[in-house]
């Protein structure tokens, strides 16, 4: 029935208004494919208009199909791709999209990361960047702070081409996992020495400096870099994650000098929205 259901829905004759939802289609095609075992069909749906629809669920997909194929790197990139489009937070889990989200997580997690009981059980260190960051995920998800900005740090030690603009997303996750675990927030952050949460805060302003220096670096005058620059710096100011190293009253609870620095780094974050906001008035 929900076969049939599905080929008749792609094979309507859709107007224009209503030719978006077509995707959403062919996602369900490529799932209720990837249900009955045909991996292959099922990636050949998830074309790059797919892709484009419903956050991380097509990778996550893709990253099961590829692993039942038994290609495992192809797997763990795909899984990795999909981690780094959504806050797994429990915080942000607030509707439908998302439980739906969570739900194709944990099945990919449990096909894809054999290591994922060792790892938890604390028992096993990622062996690469493919899984360090397949491991973020998890950790976000079970608010393990402390744990998913070591295994970002380990992963930009393990490769120093990640400095670039590209891993802009990667640094700023990193950024918001350290300056919590930075603030004693989270399951594993809580035995941190006062030394150990400095070191932590210090080290989520490296990377958070680094990416506002990649964005100015990438600044043009063009309307649409502007709008770039704009939404991504606006949201850092009101990401929850960063309100213990952002907002006044918590930064009074630092040492003047490191609340001198974080405050002169919001400075330049507004200064920086404000230009970017002139030239779209």
């Amino acid at each position: 029935m929900a076969a049939a259901l599905i080929d008749r829905a792609l094979h309507a004759d859709l107007s224009a208004q209503e030719a978006w939802t077509k995707p959403y289609f062919q996602f369900s095609e490529a799932l209720l494919e990837y249900r009955q075992g045909h991996f292959q069909a099922s990636l050949t749906i998830l074309d790059a208009n797919v892709r484009k629809i419903l956050g991380p669920c097509p990778y996550m997909l893709i990253a099961m199909s590829q692993s039942r194929l038994g290609n495992t790197a192809e797997a763990e990139h795909a899984l990795e791709t999909g981690m780094m489009l959504f806050n797994w937070s429990p915080s942000n889990a607030v509707e439908r999209d998302s439980w739906l989200y969570h739900a194709l997580r944990h099945e990919a997690e449990s096909t894809i990361l054999s290591c994922l009981p060792a790892f938890a059980a604390g028992n096993y260190q990622p062996r690469n960047n493919d899984e360090r960051f397949c491991l973020t995920g998890y950790c976000q998800d079970k608010s393990l702070n402390l744990t998913s900005a070591q295994l970002y740090k380990d992963a930009f030690a393990a490769d120093p081409e990640m400095s670039g603009s590209k891993y802009a997303d990667y640094r700023y996750r990193a950024a918001c996992a350290a300056a919590l675990a930075g603030c004693g927030k989270g399951k594993d952050a809580g035995t941190l020495s006062i030394a150990e949460r400095k070191q932590w805060r210090s080290q989520a302003l490296v990377w958070m400096k680094s990416d506002l220096g990649e964005y100015e670096h990438s600044f043009t005058d063009a309307v649409r870099t502007r709008l770039i620059l704009r939404t991504a710096l606006t949201s850092w100011r009101s990401n929850p994650d960063l309100a213990e190293v952002r907002d006044s009253g918590n930064l009074q609870s630092l040492d003047p000098e490191e609340r001198e620095q974080w405050s002169a780094f919001w400075k330049r974050v507004d200064s920086r929205i404000a230009f970017a906001g002139d030239g779209l008035k």
